[in-house]
């Protein structure tokens, strides 16, 4: 029997063989190997990974949502698979450590089926734009438009934030410049709380539209300015005067309530006493603030006050007379005022910086002769100085005072000198006005017979002359000069005869 077994052991196996090929054939045959594509759905895993990596997928939207899977199984396993299919592919982000990972596989599909598996995947790697997260701190600045009313400053600008911290796309904050609020001020004269909109702008000053809704709270506290006047109280020594005060500073900034600070433009001081001073005093002194008015953080709490106190000296001007204004004069014309004194002397007293500029015409020099008889008087000037200066003595004004009276001649009642019988004299008016000066009473009793009024025809050919006419006055008494002239008219008188006069013959007796 063994040897039996032993003989058929090589066709046992070779029938088994046989029967497992032709099964393999028949299989094959009824239900063989088959290969089909079919388009998948690509589903985002973890895509939050990214975000916790600071890192932004650029190309989100352009990333293909399916892909082209081929399986391969047995034609039935297949059929049924793509029946019942239900596999995904996945695109898992985690597998992302930085932005240089921009190539990931695409994972799946899996089938329940173990008789079908995947044969190829299209695309089996997607592509990423990847691009780095960052944070970046921006300044925000104040941008003020218009200029407060005048006279009002900025005291201080306080803003709830200074910087602001923006975040996006690693090349979005690197061409990011600056934050910017605009405050509107014009005619601005109290202090402004505004919660103001932010702008980004980028490196060429243009908007960045990314950023919104930043917004910076601004609270601008307005003041201000105002002069400082110094009070000076007292008066220096008797020979030295005020001169110029100065004060430092010349102007602080105050706060208080807008409808208070509309109406102060001057802040003085605390009063500075010069009573008897002999020299500069300075000093330094409080301001006199009104109730509700504060001075701002970092001005001064008092002022320092300098008054120059220069000593006065004198200066003496010779004054011509004649700059000398007669006051309360005649206005008949009946009086004769002549000022006897070529010059007068002017004492003034003032600075010496102002007696050096001081001239003769800006002193004015008065006398009232308002009373004064005839005769020669001392009349007392009044002197007038600028601003600044002091009359201190003047030398009295020696005028002559005379009066005029006014003396009708007839001309026939003058005495005519040197006279030719030959000619004939007349003069241009029957009645010639002679004025006379002199005082009052000695001219109360000339009288035109009393002057004997003459003038002097010697040599006077034919025609018109002027003459001087002369007057025998008493001491003390004289003649307008003016009034002192007449003309007369020349003629020749004709008192020739015939030289050959016409003879006339009388007939004789015995002519026959």
């Amino acid at each position: 029997m063994k040897s039996v077994f032993d003989r058929n052991i090589t066709i046992k196996i070779i029938s088994v063989l046989a029967a497992l090929l032709f099964w393999i054939v028949v299989f094959n045959t009824e239900n063989p190997y088959d290969e089909r594509k079919v388009s998948v759905k690509l589903n985002f895993k973890k895509e939050s990974s990214l975000i916790e990596k600071d890192i932004y997928l650029l190309n989100k939207d352009s990333i293909p949502r399916t892909v082209d899977v081929t399986i391969r199984g047995r034609s039935e396993n297949v059929d049924q698979s793509i029946k019942d299919f239900s596999a995904v592919c996945f695109l898992d982000f985690s597998k992302v450590g930085s932005i240089e990972d921009n190539k990931i596989e695409i994972d799946g599909p899996y089938f329940e089926n173990r008789d079908i598996y995947v044969s190829k995947v299209e695309p089996s790697k997607v592509e990423l734009e990847l691009e780095k997260i960052i944070k970046k701190t921006f300044p925000i600045n104040i941008r003020f438009e218009g200029e407060l009313r005048e006279g009002y400053k900025k005291i201080k600008t306080v803003q709830d934030k200074t910087e602001f911290e923006l975040e996006g796309l690693n090349s979005l904050i690197d061409r990011i410049s600056y934050i910017e609020a605009v405050i509107n001020i014009d005619s601005l004269d109290k202090s402004l709380n505004v919660e103001k909109n932010c702008v980004v702008y980028d490196i060429m000053n243009k908007r960045v539209s990314e950023f919104n809704n930043i917004s910076v709270n601004v609270d601008i506290q307005v003041g201000k300015e105002v002069t400082i006047r110094p009070v000076i109280e007292g008066v220096p020594d008797s020979n030295y005067v005020k001169g110029i005060d100065t004060v430092s500073p010349q102007k602080i900034v105050i706060a208080g309530p807008s409808d208070l600070l509309s109406k102060i433009n001057t802040i003085y001081t605390e009063p500075v006493n010069i009573d008897g001073a002999s020299s500069t005093v300075g000093e330094s002194v409080k301001f006199n603030l009104p109730e509700g008015v504060a001075l701002v953080n970092g001005e001064p709490q008092t002022a320092s006050v300098k008054v120059n106190v220069e000593k006065l000296v004198e200066a003496k001007y010779q004054m011509a007379s004649n700059y000398v204004q007669l006051m309360n004069k005649k206005v008949d014309g009946s009086k004769y005022y002549e000022l006897l004194d070529d010059f007068i002397e002017v004492v003034v007293k003032g600075r010496r910086s102002d007696i050096d500029r001081l001239e003769s015409s800006d002193i004015q020099l008065k006398a009232d002769v308002n009373g004064y008889s005839d005769g020669v008087h001392g009349v007392p000037v009044r002197v007038n100085v600028p601003r600044g200066f002091s009359f201190v003595s003047a030398e009295s004004l020696n005028v002559k005072i005379e009066s005029y009276k006014i003396v009708f001649i007839d001309t026939d009642k003058i005495e005519l000198l040197n006279s030719s019988e030959d000619k004939e004299y007349g003069y241009d008016n029957s009645k010639i006005e002679l004025i006379l000066k002199g005082r009052e009473k000695q001219l109360e009793g000339i009288t035109a017979d009393s002057i004997k009024p003459a003038v002097n025809v010697e040599d006077m050919e034919e025609g018109n002359h002027r003459v001087d006419i002369m007057v025998t006055l008493p001491s003390g008494i004289s003649v307008v000069e003016s009034t002192m002239v007449t003309y007369i008219d020349v003629k020749s008188i004709n008192t020739n005869t015939d030289e050959n006069p016409e003879e006339t013959t009388e007939p004789t007796d015995g002519a026959n």
